[in-house]
């Protein structure tokens, strides 16, 4: 009788009769309805008969399932079954339009940045917190030009939520990227939340300092398996993408101290590097195998650009030996290859509020420096240690800024951080400023407490 009655509700809806399914909540023959009467619910699609039955026999009992069976019939003469479409190989990018194929490689070319069109919903269904798909509104090309805007112009993160929204709705528009930008997405992502622990030291027992005569501000913290170190100064006279510039180039020949040898192993994408570094570390001599990644996050809620030094994940408690197809250089011997070590920079710009509302840039930069790796019996004893090392490295970063060393390099991804940057400022909203009730009161009307919301309000008419 359930089944009947489930098939009978589900005609009268698709006729336009009976009530509409909001949800079906899967009890066996027992099934539970929740109804919307459709005038009521006016932005949820029609639902089919066939497609509605499909869904009741796919959450009711499997003995429901079964297929009744069918009366034999004489056959008929057979007809050719139709030859399905060949499925055109992955590429690069899927556009047809060439000149939009760029893997932020060097001198890429710029798709234009379209508008934000993200939505999420109000409210959370039973289901929990559901994206909306725009597949209804927004074309298939509209949604590949914005992740390719994102992808080129250094907003990775942005990228890749993108990249889940496309599989999460079944779009595919994602598919416009190859699987080397993809693997670059989803590891670049993971790095950059775990180096928020120590850029942002949100949580745990930090220890902090201030060195005056560095004009350094520090921040110590050990755990069981993780040494972090922090340290943060004020970089004056230099914008965000000249410092990050100079950052770039400083990681590459004085990041490591006592480095013998710093090899990059892959270049091909600007924005994510594979680095060879031989030093001499606490002890032994380390010939370790690093990424070394970039990006904008500056709609982030860390509020700046982004560069860290990490190593590879472990695969079965044991380093990776290739890396996109290519063997990588194995440990020299007597070195050691640290299976955990990251290094972190964030570079945010200092704003200085407008009188009008807004703000501007300074022509001053906070650079934070973050290091984190297994902790080593001299350092879990010397902490200054620590402290003396993410210290010496912005000393000597500021130094390098200064130097004559310090060339500018020109990228046409530094065009689109520095109109991002403009971006910010405008949109930023005027500080918050205390009113009165008497101020508060001017903007009503007089009639403001005879107002009532139709939408709220049971108008029974006599």
């Amino acid at each position: 009788m359930a089944d009947v009655r489930r098939s009978d509700e589900s005609r009268n809806a698709a006729n336009g009769r009976g009530d509409l399914a909001l949800c079906d909540l899967g009890m066996g023959p027992l099934s539970c309805f929740v109804t919307m009467k459709p005038l009521s619910c006016d932005y949820l699609a029609p639902i089919s008969a066939d497609r509605h039955e499909e869904q009741v026999s796919r959450q009711a009992d499997p003995k429901l399932d079964r297929p009744s069976p069918k009366p034999k019939t004489e056959p008929g003469p057979m007809r050719p079954m139709p030859k399905a479409a060949p499925e055109s190989p992955s590429s690069c990018l899927s556009s047809p339009n060439r000149s939009e194929r760029s893997l932020f490689k060097r001198g890429p070319t710029f798709a234009p940045a379209p508008s934000r069109s993200t939505e999420y919903r109000n409210e959370e269904s039973w289901r929990g917190a559901t994206r909306l798909a725009r597949g209804s509104s927004v074309s298939l090309e509209s949604q590949q030009k914005e992740l390719l805007s994102a992808w080129n112009s250094g907003r990775l993160l942005e990228a890749w939520r993108l990249v889940e929204e496309s599989r999460a709705t079944q779009r595919n528009f994602h598919e416009v990227l190859d699987d080397v930008a993809l693997e670059t997405l989803r590891r670049v992502e993971a790095s950059y939340a775990q180096s928020l622990d120590e850029l942002s030291q949100k949580s745990g027992d930090w220890i902090k300092d201030r060195d005056e005569a560095s004009d350094l501000d520090m921040a110590f913290r050990l755990t069981n398996d993780t040494l972090q170190a922090v340290a943060s100064t004020v970089c004056n006279g230099w914008d965000v993408v000249q410092v990050m510039d100079g950052l770039l180039q400083y990681v590459l020949q004085h990041e490591y101290n006592g480095d013998i040898l710093v090899q990059p192993l892959d270049t091909e994408l600007e924005h994510d590097m594979l680095l060879h570094v031989y030093r001499s570390g606490h002890g032994a001599n380390e010939d370790n195998i690093f990424h070394m990644s970039w990006l904008d996050a500056l709609d982030e809620p860390l509020g700046a650009l982004w560069l860290s030094s990490y190593t590879n994940p472990l695969k079965r408690s044991r380093h990776p030996t290739t890396f996109r197809n290519a063997a990588l250089p194995k440990a020299r011997r007597g070195a050691v290859r640290l299976s955990f070590w990251r290094s972190s920079f964030a570079v945010a710009p200092l704003w200085r509020d407008r009188a009008g509302g807004g703000r501007t840039s300074l022509r001053a930069v906070r650079v934070t420096y973050a290091l984190a790796r297994r902790p080593s019996s001299a350092a879990c004893i010397f902490q200054n240690m620590m402290h003396r090392e993410v210290g010496k490295m912005l000393t000597r970063f500021k130094d390098f800024l200064n130097s004559e060393n310090m060339k500018a390099e020109s990228r046409a991804v530094y065009d689109c951080i520095r109109r991002h940057i403009q971006e910010r400022a405008s949109e930023r909203p005027a500080q918050e400023a205390e009113r009165s009730f008497q101020e508060l009161a001017s903007f009503l009307h007089e009639d403001w407490a005879d107002y009532h919301d139709p939408v709220h309000v049971n108008d029974v008419s006599q």
